[in-house]
Protein backbone atom coordinates (compact mmCIF):
# COMPACT_ATOMS: atom_id res chain seq x y z
CA UNK A 1 0.00 0.00 0.00
CA UNK A 2 1.43 3.46 -0.82
CA UNK A 3 2.68 5.46 2.15
CA UNK A 4 0.77 8.54 3.28
CA UNK A 5 2.02 11.81 4.78
CA UNK A 6 0.54 14.02 7.48
CA UNK A 7 -1.33 16.96 5.95
CA UNK A 8 -1.31 15.51 2.41
CA UNK A 9 -4.57 14.26 0.83
CA UNK A 10 -4.55 10.49 0.46
CA UNK A 11 -6.73 8.08 -1.49
CA UNK A 12 -6.18 4.44 -2.33
CA UNK A 13 -8.49 1.62 -3.32
CA UNK A 14 -8.01 -2.02 -2.43
CA UNK A 15 -9.81 -4.28 -4.87
CA UNK A 16 -10.05 -8.01 -4.42
CA UNK A 17 -10.89 -10.30 -7.32
CA UNK A 18 -14.05 -9.79 -9.30
CA UNK A 19 -15.87 -12.76 -7.81
CA UNK A 20 -19.22 -13.19 -6.13
CA UNK A 21 -18.79 -13.03 -2.36
CA UNK A 22 -20.78 -15.22 0.01
CA UNK A 23 -22.26 -12.96 2.73
CA UNK A 24 -20.26 -9.92 1.61
CA UNK A 25 -16.86 -8.62 2.66
CA UNK A 26 -15.84 -8.14 6.29
CA UNK A 27 -13.60 -5.09 6.78
CA UNK A 28 -11.68 -4.41 9.99
CA UNK A 29 -9.22 -1.61 10.66
CA UNK A 30 -7.48 0.13 13.52
CA UNK A 31 -7.73 3.52 11.77
CA UNK A 32 -9.05 5.88 14.46
CA UNK A 33 -11.62 8.58 13.70
CA UNK A 34 -9.14 11.27 14.79
CA UNK A 35 -6.58 10.02 12.23
CA UNK A 36 -8.16 12.06 9.43
CA UNK A 37 -8.67 8.92 7.34
CA UNK A 38 -11.82 6.95 6.62
CA UNK A 39 -12.34 3.41 5.37
CA UNK A 40 -15.24 3.06 2.94
CA UNK A 41 -16.44 -0.40 1.93
CA UNK A 42 -18.41 -0.93 -1.27
CA UNK A 43 -16.40 1.67 -3.21
CA UNK A 44 -16.17 -0.26 -6.49
CA UNK A 45 -18.19 -0.50 -9.67
CA UNK A 46 -21.29 -2.71 -9.82
CA UNK A 47 -21.79 -5.64 -9.85
CA UNK A 48 -18.61 -6.08 -7.79
CA UNK A 49 -18.82 -2.88 -5.72
CA UNK A 50 -18.58 -4.86 -2.46
CA UNK A 51 -15.15 -6.12 -3.55
CA UNK A 52 -13.50 -2.69 -3.23
CA UNK A 53 -12.50 -0.75 -0.14
CA UNK A 54 -11.31 2.86 -0.28
CA UNK A 55 -9.09 4.60 2.25
CA UNK A 56 -9.18 8.36 1.92
CA UNK A 57 -8.73 11.63 3.75
CA UNK A 58 -5.95 13.88 4.97
CA UNK A 59 -3.89 12.17 7.67
CA UNK A 60 -3.69 14.23 10.86
CA UNK A 61 -1.07 12.13 12.68
CA UNK A 62 1.70 9.75 11.83
CA UNK A 63 1.40 6.07 12.63
CA UNK A 64 0.97 2.57 11.30
CA UNK A 65 -2.46 1.16 10.60
CA UNK A 66 -3.73 -2.21 9.49
CA UNK A 67 -6.69 -3.03 7.28
CA UNK A 68 -7.99 -6.62 7.21
CA UNK A 69 -10.35 -7.94 4.56
CA UNK A 70 -12.07 -11.28 5.08
CA UNK A 71 -14.64 -13.13 3.09
CA UNK A 72 -15.73 -16.25 1.35
CA UNK A 73 -16.29 -17.15 -2.27
CA UNK A 74 -17.06 -20.37 -4.10
CA UNK A 75 -14.76 -22.47 -6.23
CA UNK A 76 -15.70 -24.06 -9.56
CA UNK A 77 -17.07 -27.13 -7.76
CA UNK A 78 -19.36 -25.19 -5.41
CA UNK A 79 -17.09 -25.47 -2.38
CA UNK A 80 -16.21 -22.50 -0.21
CA UNK A 81 -12.92 -20.64 -0.40
CA UNK A 82 -12.11 -18.48 2.63
CA UNK A 83 -9.69 -15.60 2.38
CA UNK A 84 -8.09 -13.13 4.77
CA UNK A 85 -5.83 -10.35 3.52
CA UNK A 86 -3.92 -7.86 5.65
CA UNK A 87 -2.70 -4.49 4.43
CA UNK A 88 -0.41 -2.08 6.26
CA UNK A 89 -0.73 1.67 5.86
CA UNK A 90 2.14 3.80 7.10
CA UNK A 91 1.56 7.52 7.65
CA UNK A 92 4.82 9.47 7.83
CA UNK A 93 5.50 12.97 9.10
CA UNK A 94 6.59 13.76 5.54
CA UNK A 95 7.45 11.79 2.43
CA UNK A 96 10.97 12.34 1.13
CA UNK A 97 11.69 11.70 -2.54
Amino acid sequence: MPKAAVGQPYQVKIEIEKVILVNGLFVDSNIASRSGLTVNAGAGEPPYSDNTVEIQGTPAQEGKYQIVLEGQTRNAYGGNINFRKKYDLVVLKEIKN
